[in-house]
């Protein structure tokens, strides 16, 4: 079975649930972590950055609980897999307050890498 959207071909999708405020870190490979975080700021806005760290990407979600199934609209491109670009769609759900949370997850691979 093969399930695509948008051009896109689905790897893995599921859900995880935090260990309490911790990072959830998907291991890509021994070169590739991508680390979803949650941030709680007094008075700020919910915003999702991206911050590279070596081999690490962090997506880190700021004050998410004003919203259900936060996340980016589109699929965030994090590096390529077997010469084909590789994307992640993230939403997370708080719970009890910001005190645990969930990540909805699904990775993909594009075109190949450099659209060849």
């Amino acid at each position: 079975m093969k399930i695509s959207t948008g051009g896109l071909e689905v790897m893995y999708s599921g859900m995880v649930h935090s260990k309490g405020k911790e990072s959830v870190d998907f291991i890509l490979s021994d070169s590739m972590i991508l680390s979803v975080a949650i941030l709680e700021e007094e008075d700020a806005k919910p915003v999702i950055d991206l911050i590279p760290e070596g081999n690490k990407l962090v997506i880190r979600f700021t004050n998410p609980q004003s919203q259900l199934h936060f996340g980016p609209r589109d699929p965030i491109q994090v590096g390529t897999y077997e010469g084909r670009d590789f994307f992640v769609q993230l939403r997370i759900n708080v719970y009890g307050g910001l005190t645990s949370y969930s990540v909805d997850y699904t990775f993909y691979k594009g075109a190949k890498s450099g659209g060849l």
